[in-house]
């Protein structure tokens, strides 16, 4: 797993799946955490100036928010689709730093 991927999750006894990008640091990545913080994808542009937009594997742009947050468990991950651009990851961390007053 790399920061920056798209992966559709699948929580266990939930109808609902969802795409998340990865964004906890690389050594949590790279460890046994069963938690990790990712923030979703949403298909429309939600109008904050936190969002960033992302190209996914489908045709219609996707967005991300610096301050929509949440931890995500690893065994719910099911299936890589898709991975950020460098360009977009680093306007991720932008807004990711100012969303979380670390700048």
């Amino acid at each position: 797993m790399r920061r920056g991927e798209i992966w559709l999750y699948e929580p266990k006894g939930s109808p609902r799946s969802r795409l998340v990008v990865l964004v906890s640091a690389q050594g949590v990545l790279d460890s046994t955490r069963r938690q990790l913080i990712a923030v979703d994808v949403r298909d429309r542009d939600p109008g904050d100036i936190l969002a960033v937009s992302i190209a996914t594997a489908g045709e219609e742009p996707a967005w991300v928010l610096g301050n929509d947050t949440s931890r995500v468990f690893r065994h719910w991950l099911a299936e890589q689709v898709g991975r950020l651009t460098a360009e977009e990851l680093s306007r991720l961390d932008t807004m990711l730093r100012l969303a979380l007053g670390l700048d």
